[in-house]
């Protein structure tokens, strides 16, 4: 999975969260492994695929997900 279009992001933050490497991906996403560190926790974050997040339609399916 790490040869993934959007395996660049692990190292990078996004918001509060570390993306540490990518878990999972699908026709929408790609899924990351995470630390929150503010929180001393781990997470999971989904980041949609750039061309779903030009999308109407996929971002209300992502929004209703959340």
């Amino acid at each position: 999975m790490a040869d993934g279009p959007m395996a660049h992001l692990a190292g990078r933050k996004l918001g509060d969260f570390v993306l540490r490497e990518q878990i999972g991906e699908g026709g929408c996403a790609v899924v990351y492994r995470c630390e929150q560190p503010q929180l001393r926790r781990s997470a999971v974050v989904k980041v949609l695929h750039e061309r779903e997040q030009r999308s109407d339609a996929a971002l209300d399916r992502f929004r209703r997900e959340a």
